[in-house]
């Protein structure tokens, strides 16, 4: 039997535009050269320090561990590293040490915060692994399919992939980072393909009714070292930061919830059944009808999709400016 992996964030992509989903998912294909950026790194080395401050008991200090997490995932300015690709030379910045001191001083804002915060600590099931959450056996594999469609050689299974943060309680946890308080809202969450893959899974998985998701955010304060000409040292800025934050802590850690009924999530299963096989099935991802029909957000193919016609030129645009994921 053939088997096809989604994930919910492929889910949404192909349902905005399967051409997107075809170049990005299916052919995983990349700009040349394309680094991550700060921010990416920013917000990872976030996620990896609230995975800390609220992952299973370990011994130390939690939230040393944490900022120990924290620092691990950056790289320091003073570890920026270069390489060499097609005899040309490019160079990885490492991050400014005072996003470092800025990154401390929230973690110690929030870990004092959570303390007080009246709902209460989350409790967290880490989940790095395919899977929600790690797959442990092949039975609870099986767990995560969401049915079944007729191929060219007979039936495919569609196995859902992912992961959740965390649990607490009667709800799964997503710990997100945003720019500012506006960058997440409870409405995007109505229809969000993520809340409704993790309370699908849990539900399967842990063998009873998993209906809300928790998004807990933290908002990345904007506040720029050296205030007004005046000179200051990275433990400077974090202790600013810090008074700033812990005065204000509503402004930067925020909470959404969503819920499902589960006829909602009944439905959501089977339409993402057929968004699996029309992924499968094609019949060509070139005749495909999509949001490239009418105006368009930008992307990093839109230069491709603006010599659709072209296919010549098409291909030579792809083959010049990107590069299977893998390559790298």
């Amino acid at each position: 039997m053939s088997k096809i992996h989604i994930s919910a964030s492929q889910l949404g992509t192909f349902k905005a535009c399967p051409r997107l989903w075809y170049y990005q998912s299916k052919l995983k294909l990349q700009p040349r050269y394309e680094e991550p950026g700060n921010a990416l790194r920013v917000g990872s080395a976030y996620h990896d320090a609230l995975e800390q401050l609220h992952g299973p008991d370990t011994k130390g200090d939690r939230l040393e561990a944490a900022i120990a997490a924290f620092e691990k995932t950056l790289v320091p300015a003073s570890e920026a590293m270069t390489f060499t690709l097609d005899d040309n030379e490019f160079e990885v910045n490492g991050v400014d040490d005072f996003e470092v001191a800025r990154g401390r001083a929230v973690l110690r804002a929030y870990h004092a915060h959570e303390k007080v915060r009246v709902d209460g600590k989350l409790g967290v099931i880490d989940s790095v692994e395919r899977g929600f959450p790690n797959f442990k056996s092949h039975s609870e594999k099986e767990l995560c399919t969401l049915g079944y469609f007729e191929g060219a050689y007979g039936p495919v299974q569609v196995i859902l992939c992912g992961r959740w943060d965390g649990q607490d309680g009667g709800a799964v946890v997503e710990h997100k980072t945003a720019k500012d308080q506006n960058a997440i809202t409870s409405a995007d969450l109505i229809l969000d393909e993520q809340v409704s893959a993790m309370c699908w899974a849990a539900t399967r998985l842990l063998g009873t009714p998993i209906l809300q998701a928790v998004y807990n955010v933290i908002v990345k304060p904007s506040y720029k070292p050296s205030p007004r000409g005046k000179t200051e040292t990275p433990a400077e800025f974090e202790a600013r930061v810090l008074e700033n934050v812990q005065s204000a802590p509503g402004r930067f850690f925020l909470r959404y919830s969503a819920t499902r009924s589960p006829e909602a999530l009944t439905h959501w299963a089977q339409e993402a059944v057929q968004v699996a096989e029309a992924m499968y099935k094609g019949p060509h991802w070139r005749r495909l009808k999509g949001s490239w029909d009418g105006p368009c957000r930008w992307c990093k193919f839109d230069e491709v999709c603006a010599v659709w016609y072209n296919e010549a030129r098409r291909e030579q645009l792809l083959k010049t400016n990107f590069e299977p994921r893998s390559y790298r």
